[in-house]
């Protein structure tokens, strides 16, 4: 990953946040016609210290934040599901070890995308993963907290607090809700949105009320068309363009009888609507006791060695990509908690649906890897959507698993 990272001279850090943090620190305008810059103004905020430092020292940091946010990352999403110190049978050690690298052979090249290419979505997994971990240990402030940076950075984590509201966390959503503006509202402390607004109000505006707009075509959101992975940039890249060659190289081709955007977001608010009544329903009721009382040591099924809610977080992490308006591959490295949920569970209870759902997105993903030589095989699986498959096999997996558990009672 270092290497990959070291070959590029600007990372997406140093190319569109850094020069942010410098036109607030310069008074100028935040969000400018033809720049790539279009997240939320808090980003914006957190690359201020990096405006002073020499571009090879700001990538320094900037890789060494990531690298430990890989680490936590995956740390993290092991402990919550039921992972610990490695056993020293051999039985034991080699089937944990085989949960981890299934983990990992499914959803860590997401993790890798992102560091390769210098992108915050590292951290906003790690700020997830982490608020995830305290809400599972009844602290559902801190659990607010955490969720809300991470959706100040990139809006579409606060899909979460819709998590929230349904456990009836009235006071976590509201904490989440508070930081997300309380962060955003930073950058006007530096230097103030021209008129009588906000930064934050600039950038709903200008880059997320035009997404409701008529006529909008569905997928295409400041970012390549090929490479949002969101069911939105999969319906939209399917109804509207087919691949074609040119110069050896993949590229996508209008159709001349494409549908009206119109009509293609009637098919992507469908299946908004079914991903929510389908998660409703494998999750009703919800497990109301999070906090953890039993001995994990003492219970014999190491599968029940973590709160069965850990399922719901991971089929809420699934979609929050899923329904995004835009998802780079990197947005996607959250389903490492997903993944290790399910190789936990197909490995523990040898269940058929499980480990078909796993080894489904495991298969999809090794296959769509970027390997040089397969250049336009990884291509051509972006544009079917390879990483949406990903997470729609861990979601379905997740879900599986969360509805085999509702009928007992939680821990």
């Amino acid at each position: 990953m270092s290497i990959a990272a070291a070959g590029r001279k600007q990372l997406e850090w140093t190319n569109v946040y850094v020069p942010a943090g410098a036109r607030l620190l310069s008074s100028e305008s935040l969000y400018l016609a033809s720049d790539p810059f279009c997240y939320p103004p808090f980003s914006a905020v957190v690359a201020v210290p990096f405006v002073w430092l020499p571009m090879w020292v700001s990538n320094v940091v900037f890789q060494l934040v990531s690298f430990a946010s890989v680490i936590l990352l995956i740390r993290t999403s092991w402990q919550l599901t039921g992972g610990g110190r490695l056993p020293e049978e051999g039985d034991k050690f080699q089937r944990e070890i085989w949960i981890a690298i299934l983990a990992l052979l499914c959803a860590l090249r997401f993790s890798s995308n992102a560091l390769a290419h210098g992108q915050s979505d590292l951290l906003i997994g790690l700020l997830l993963v982490l608020g995830a971990a305290a809400l599972v240990n009844g602290r559902s402030a801190l659990a607010g907290i955490c969720w809300g940076l991470g959706a100040a950075f990139k809006g579409p984590p606060l899909l979460l607090a819709l998590y929230l509201v349904w456990r009836r966390e009235v006071a976590a959503t509201v904490i989440m809700l508070a930081v997300f503006f309380a962060a955003n509202l930073l950058p006007d402390a530096i230097y103030h949105a021209p008129g009588e607004g906000f930064w934050l109000t600039v950038w709903f505006e200008r880059y997320f009320e035009p997404l409701f707009g008529r006529g909008q075509l569905p997928g295409i959101w400041f970012g390549g068309f090929k490479d949002d992975q969101s069911i939105a940039g999969l319906v939209g890249r399917w109804f509207s363009t087919s691949l074609t060659t040119q110069d050896k190289e993949l590229v996508l081709a209008w159709r001349a009888n494409a549908p009206n955007p119109d009509v293609l977001k009637v098919i992507i608010y469908g299946s908004y609507g079914l991903l929510a009544i389908g998660s409703a329903i494998v999750m009703w009721p919800p497990f109301r006791q999070l906090k953890s009382r039993f001995d994990r040591a003492s219970v014999v099924d190491r599968s029940e060695r973590f709160h069965r809610s850990v399922y719901e977080v991971a089929i809420s992490l699934c979609l929050v990509p899923l329904v995004s308006p835009m998802s780079s591959r990197s947005h996607f490295c959250v389903l490492l908690l997903p993944a290790m949920c399910l190789a936990r569970f197909a490995s523990d209870r040898r269940d058929a649906i499980a480990r078909t759902c796993l080894f489904t997105a495991i298969v999809i993903s090794l296959i769509s890897s970027n390997i040089p030589p397969l250049k336009l095989v990884h291509q051509i699986t972006l544009y079917l959507g390879s990483a949406t498959a990903t997470a729609l096999s861990l979601l379905i997996g997740c879900g599986w698993v969360r509805w085999t558990l509702k009928q007992r009672s939680p821990s």
